[in-house]
């Protein structure tokens, strides 16, 4: 498992070095900005996931990505405590428990196809699992896991629903409208 999750932080390595090769900082900037609604994003603190460094500085508790931790061209904005819990996950280690509820936002969607069920599924297990949609959306992790119960973990009924729900990384996801539509 462990040489797995090696292999697939290299691929996000070099996932993120070549989008980042192809977009001008500027550009990174622009779409990384595009995650959260601009009174979070304007002065927000934008970052290269891969290495860290920083695009432009901010002065809120936000940090925004042009790509998300797999190199993904999904743009996000998230706090430093939002950052450890993903962080903990791309590891495979156990993750944080917020203080208090923490919430990111992916405005402009994210990997359609995943699994809503287990952080890290195979092919194989994503074969049988329910998949995420990857619409636009606020991902929400609270400091007491039992705050989730009750919550569907059906994406597909029209509303939020709990992703990841029998693992420690389990958390709300909520549908959201793309900036500028809806």
């Amino acid at each position: 498992m462990k040489q797995l999750v090696h292999s697939v932080l290299l691929v996000q390595i070099v996932l993120a070095s070549s989008f980042a090769q192809e977009h001008g900082k500027e550009a990174r900037i622009t779409v990384a900005l595009s995650a959260a609604p601009s009174s979070v994003s304007e002065h927000a603190t934008v970052m290269d996931w891969a290495t860290r460094d920083i695009l432009r500085p901010g002065s809120n508790a936000y940090f925004c990505f042009p790509t998300t931790p797999s190199g993904a061209p999904y743009p996000m904005c998230i706090d430093e405590t939002f950052v450890r819990w993903l962080e903990a996950m791309v590891n495979g280690e156990p993750p944080p428990r917020p203080p208090t509820v923490t919430i990111g936002y992916w405005l402009q969607g994210a990997t359609s196809g995943a699994s809503n069920e287990a952080p890290g599924a195979t092919n194989e297990e994503r074969a049988s699992h329910v998949k995420v949609p990857g619409d636009p959306h606020l991902a929400i992790i609270v400091p007491d896991l039992k705050m989730l119960d009750g919550i569907t973990t059906d994406p597909k009924q029209g509303g939020p629903w709990v992703m990841y729900k029998d693992t420690p990384y389990a958390h709300l996801m909520v549908p959201a409208p793309r900036p500028g539509r809806d």
